[in-house]
């Protein structure tokens, strides 16, 4: 997991597989931040709030987006999966859990990511 600003700058499908098509050969997911995120005494709990809830088998993706979310501080995060096709992306992006680790990804060929803004 990385909670750090400038994961991506932006949405666009380009700009993403740019900057994750190669880095992510061989792993899962990448979690950050569209542009820059705020470092607040009250979002220093977020890495432990993801830890517990993933730790209850909850889906990876969906607790980075819910605890690294903030409306006030204008936090944008991203959930980013590869996968060896369209649909293993899409499948770890919607269903993976720490269980996943299990299920190497063999070769990176495509990208699916969701977002909170």
């Amino acid at each position: 997991m990385l909670d750090t600003c400038d994961a991506v700058l932006n949405t666009d499908p380009s700009h993403i597989a740019a900057t994750w098509g190669g880095p992510m050969q061989g792993c899962h997911m990448v979690f950050g931040f569209i542009g820059e995120n705020t470092d607040e005494w009250f979002t220093r709990d977020r890495g432990k709030d993801f830890g517990n809830e993933v730790g209850a088998g909850t889906v990876l993706a969906e607790s980075w987006l819910n605890h690294a979310y903030s409306w006030w501080l204008g936090d944008n995060p991203i959930a980013i999966a590869a996968g060896e096709n369209e649909a293993d992306a899409v499948n770890r992006r919607e269903t993976e859990s720490i269980g996943g680790r299990d299920f190497p990804v063999l070769t990176t060929a495509f990208l699916a990511w969701k977002w909170r803004s």
